[in-house]
């Protein structure tokens, strides 16, 4: 296990209570999802503890597992689902639903402890009680193919916010109503604002102009590149409609 969750003594699956653990990133075919991820990003699958068909993201930082959404679970639209690391997932699980959430009672999994949640609003996500961590991993991923950032969007944004404070310790600053927020704690680098429930993942990039080339080339669709305070990045949606963002950071 310990081979798994960590990368250079890196830790794949946060260190804190309130870190990203892992990314479902469903998608109607899972087979061409390994397709495109791997001809943009150069990911490399595995099979996972829970399943065979190889489609657990070998060493990205945090760890991805892609998901047929139409097959695996009902009402499950293509997207990515987070879940986060707490240390006491029995109550972390009472908080969600103490907030306004759902949580199912924590059933033991090959990797620790899980319950999957909802934020009573449409926002899906997971909390793991994991084995020990290694060493913490940057805020924004180190290498090419790593999630550099995770936009949360959610129905009501104080409503969330007082959740995922609550939950996860987030500390969420104040902000004008309605306005995104960037959250101080969690790792990726985590921001939340208002829109239709789900997770969109921003990955680094050692050279957009390649990888937004390689998007179209695997049948994919990228924006004009922007100029950031933070480096350069381009909005894309993948073959099967995923949107998501691609860094090269300073």
């Amino acid at each position: 296990m310990t081979d798994v969750l960590l990368r250079d003594r890196l830790s794949r699956n946060g260190t804190r209570h309130g870190d990203v653990s892992y990314v479902t990133l469903a998608v109607v075919d899972a087979a061409a999802g390994r397709r495109f991820y791997r001809d943009v990003l150069g990911w490399r699958y595995a099979a996972g503890q829970l399943e065979e068909q190889g489609n657990q993201v070998e060493e990205v930082i945090p760890q991805v597992g892609l998901w047929p959404s139409t097959t695996w679970a009902e009402g499950v639209e293509p997207g990515a689902i987070i879940g986060w690391r707490v240390d006491d997932v029995a109550r972390a699980a009472e908080a969600v639903r103490a907030l306004g959430g759902t949580a199912s009672e924590p059933e033991e999994r090959p990797y620790g402890l899980e319950s999957e949640c909802t934020d009573g609003h449409g926002l899906r996500f997971w909390l793991h009680q994991l084995p020990p961590p290694g060493e913490p991993a940057g805020p924004n991923g180190e290498r090419h193919g790593d999630i550099s950032y995770v936009a949360l969007r959610v129905a009501d944004l104080e409503r969330a916010a007082r959740l995922f404070s609550g939950v996860l310790g987030w500390a969420v600053p104040p902000h004008p109503e309605h306005a995104g927020v960037q959250v101080e704690g969690p790792v990726p680098m985590t921001g939340m604002s208002e829109g239709a429930p789900g997770a969109l993942l921003c990955f680094r990039v050692d050279d957009i102009d390649g990888a937004v080339e390689r998007v179209g080339t695997a049948g994919g669709s990228a924006g004009p590149i922007e100029a950031r305070p933070y480096g350069l990045q381009a909005r894309c949606v993948d073959d099967q409609g995923v949107e998501f963002y691609l860094h090269q950071l300073s």
